[in-house]
């Protein structure tokens, strides 16, 4: 430093910024920068649409969604949970947020999602007591167990059995409730 009237200087101990070079991967609906020089990191959601489709294929992201008269209800793990969140929809696509406890994987003719390190799949548990597979099973999720799924005419099947909404609760019946399937873009 140098001062411009008596010209008197001095040197501190600072040195010049680094600068930040950031690396970026997409992770959970999030696209997540790192920093390689200092290790700072930082997220940001990614604008990701969701638009209906008529089948369904490997290795995507999908919400499932119900309709009850003219109101939209998506499919949730959230707290590995089945459960019913309303969301909105126009011209074929899913116009509200969506959080990941609402987005499905579809690989292998199954329904999963992550949770940290584990996978957890849409399971059919089969009725309690001596009926055994003879009563209608519980829809609910594992990590051990996976039940193969089905997307046909506007039905979303779960091994022998049809989602269905109803009640403000998603369970498993002989007959189906119209079921559409929004796949991440």
């Amino acid at each position: 430093h140098t001062c411009s009237v008596c010209g008197h200087s001095y040197t501190d101990g600072n040195t010049a910024a680094k600068g930040n070079s950031y690396t970026t991967k997409e992770e959970n609906g999030k696209r997540i920068y790192t920093c390689s020089v200092c290790g700072y990191s930082y997220s940001e959601s990614l604008a990701l649409t969701y638009t209906k489709v008529s089948s369904i294929s490997g290795d995507n992201n999908y919400v499932i969604t119900f309709t009850s008269g003219s109101k939209h209800y998506a499919m949730s793990h959230k707290n590995n949970q089945i459960s019913a969140v309303r969301v909105t929809v126009s011209n074929n696509q899913i116009t509200s947020e969506i959080t990941e406890d609402l987005v499905w994987t579809y690989s292998d003719g199954k329904l999963s999602y992550k949770s940290g390190n584990t996978t957890y799949y849409l399971y059919a548990q089969p009725a309690g007591g001596w009926w055994g597979w003879w009563g209608t099973p519980t829809l609910t999720v594992s990590s051990s167990n996976s039940t193969a799924v089905s997307f046909s005419s506007s039905k979303l099947k779960v091994g022998n059995y049809y989602l269905r909404y109803s009640s403000s609760k998603i369970s498993l019946n002989s007959r189906s409730s119209t079921a559409n399937c929004f796949i991440e873009e």
